[in-house]
């Protein structure tokens, strides 16, 4: 029987790796094949733990023609950090797609936020305006951060408007964050300010909508990366409405996200009103923003081929790097 090795990576050591704008040409790639029938990936099997108080989460993926499969499961458990633990845990499994000999195993919380704001990332620069100048975020958690980190890559911004459970977790949010941006960065309870933001991102695990309908003005661009459940939802309906819908998955969203299920369920739209995949615009088969008026909403539950993406990209890098730990099977 031949000896087996297995590469554990660490979070300090993705980090140490991988960049932003590497994630989100990660992204724009896996989306472009997810949309042309190119990767399996199967809807996410989940499994109350604890009570109704957390959950765990495994998802699989493998994009055709290429070298690996994933698995990441991930636990979620909404009151961990009163016990000084995150609220998001992970592990991905990278698997040899040819032969199927374990590869690596790696830290999957940061590779998940990263993920997560990639594909903002990549969504901001497809479908808000080219001059964006102004944005909100809402959340103050990992997500929220590497949302500020994505759209900050993709447009030149001057002022974010950060809205967190309570001014002080905005306070605190602001102060980890500032000193890395040359834009103002500004705590806030005043959500009117968004219609003055040409970006907006919600990043919470709210069931109602955070932020009021009248504050939208046209040219608006909105990511929804929060709410990951039927019974969820971060978007006013009636932005929904009004807004060219565009998603990470067409058959995962009708089945998970609460901004769009709600409003089809009261028959205010119908699944028709979903635009387009956002790897079809990122394919260019379809336009994405076609003037300076419309409203568009990205709406992200997130998707394993996410993770795959990523986790390939990291496993690649250190073997080049010769980072990790090689551990016998």
């Amino acid at each position: 029987m031949s000896k087996k090795e297995i590469l554990f990576i660490s979070s300090a050591e993705i980090k140490a790796i991988l960049s932003m704008q590497e994630s989100i040409e990660a992204m724009k790639f896996a989306f472009i094949s997810l949309s042309k029938g190119k990767a399996d990936v199967p809807q996410r099997i989940s499994i109350k733990l604890s009570e109704d108080k957390g959950e765990a989460l495994f998802m699989p993926a493998y994009e055709k023609d290429k070298e690996f499969t994933s698995l990441k499961i991930v636990s979620v458990f909404k009151d961990n950090l009163k016990i000084n633990l995150p609220k998001i845990q992970a592990l991905i499994f990278l698997m040899n797609a040819e032969n199927g000999t374990p590869l690596a195993v790696m830290d999957g919380e940061y590779i998940t936020s990263m993920r997560t704001g990639a594909v903002s990332g990549l969504a901001t620069d497809l479908l808000s305006k080219r001059d964006s100048k102004n944005a909100a975020i809402f959340g103050t958690g990992v997500q929220a951060k590497k949302q500020l980190e994505a759209i900050a890559q993709v447009r030149k911004l001057e002022n974010v408007f950060a809205f967190g459970s309570s001014l002080d977790k905005s306070k605190i949010f602001v102060d980890e964050n500032k000193g890395k941006y040359s834009f103002e960065l500004i705590a806030s309870e005043d959500k009117s300010l968004i219609s003055k933001c040409d970006i907006i991102c919600t990043a919470t695990s709210s069931f109602t909508q955070v932020f009021e309908d009248k504050y939208i003005n046209e040219g608006t661009h909105i990511n929804s990366v929060g709410s990951y459940k039927a019974e969820m939802n971060e978007i006013p309906e009636e932005t929904i409405i009004r807004s060219k819908v565009v998603v990470d998955s067409h058959s995962t969203c009708l089945k998970e996200a609460g901004d769009i299920i709600k409003p089809i369920n009261k028959g205010l739209i119908t699944k028709e009103h979903i635009y387009a995949e956002l790897g079809e615009i990122a394919s260019g088969s379809k336009p994405g923003r076609e003037n300076d008026f419309e409203i568009t909403a990205f709406k992200s539950v997130g998707i394993a081929i996410q993770d795959l993406a990523v986790a390939s990209l990291v496993y690649k890098k250190a073997k080049l790097k010769n980072s990790g730990t090689m551990i016998m099977l």
